[in-house]
């Protein structure tokens, strides 16, 4: 996992020397997003159908939560995850960009998770959108409900159809398995 940490801060906006034109940069932009909410939904599919939690896309209401799913079980314990989805390739790594307020949140929750998702190509090109509320999602045309597990279920067996190669890695606790507080720069009020 060290090999992965270490390359996981790179990004392709690290190299500033080439031009990027705003049409170029928003469909990037919206390719990256796409992904995001795939990769979340996969999480949000897996912790409805395996875990039988009740899951609530926080990425829905509040993009600032620092987290992309809370998860309650039957008990009402909270699970809070946050979910990084990067394209199968052949390259051991996995590259993305975790910040500053997402590794807060997962410091200083104990049921705080993240999730590393890799999916195909052929999956990634699948458009997603939000459906009325953060417990639907419309994905190819049709309308899931986390609020339905028969729903969810079908949607699984879509995923899997696509994708049957989706890797999931789990990491409880992140924040505090790995201090990467050195990676933020604190500003302070004059």
């Amino acid at each position: 996992f060290k090999k992965l940490l270490d390359k996981m801060f790179t990004s392709d906006f690290l190299n500033r020397n080439k031009p990027l034109d705003i049409k170029t940069f928003k469909k990037r932009q919206d390719k990256k997003n796409n992904i995001g909410l795939l990769g979340e939904i996969i999480v949000a599919v897996y912790e409805a159908v395996n875990n039988q939690n009740n899951v609530e896309l926080q990425s829905y209401n509040n993009v600032n939560a620092g987290y992309d799913i809370l998860c309650k079980d039957n008990q009402n314990n909270e699970k809070y995850i946050e979910v990084k989805t990067t394209i199968i390739n052949n390259s051991d790594s996995f590259n993305f960009y975790i910040s500053q307020n997402e590794y807060n949140k997962l410091k200083e929750n104990k049921n705080a998770y993240l999730y590393c998702i890799r999916i195909s190509n052929e999956l990634s090109d699948k458009k997603i959108t939000y459906g009325s509320n953060n417990k639907t999602i419309i994905f190819n045309g049709k309308e899931y409900s986390f609020d339905n597990i028969d729903s969810i279920k079908q949607l699984k067996e879509t995923l899997r159809n696509i994708d049957d190669n989706i890797k999931i890695y789990i990491i409880k606790n992140f924040a505090n398995k790995f201090d990467l507080s050195k990676y933020f720069k604190t500003i302070k009020n004059k």
